[in-house]
């Protein structure tokens, strides 16, 4: 986290909680702990959570989509 939190020292705090929760998604397959939880729910109204957490499986998904496809981005 000490890397994630050097690279973001100019963003907002609702950015680098916003950026904790995709990584924390997609290292750990949706496990958010309590705390990380919290302080998305702070920062996020439920409409928003559920749209940043659509947002996140969409762009996993269409990831996944490239590579199982083997498609080349340019």
């Amino acid at each position: 986290m000490a890397i994630l939190a050097e690279q973001t020292a100019n963003f907002s705090p609702r950015e680098q909680v916003a950026l904790a929760y995709v990584d924390q998604m997609m290292a750990y397959h949706g496990v958010i702990p309590d705390e990380l939880m919290s302080q998305v729910k702070a920062h996020f109204s439920e409409d928003e959570l559920v749209a940043l957490t659509f947002h996140i499986g969409l762009m996993n998904a269409a990831n996944w989509f490239v590579i199982a496809m083997e498609l080349e981005q340019e």
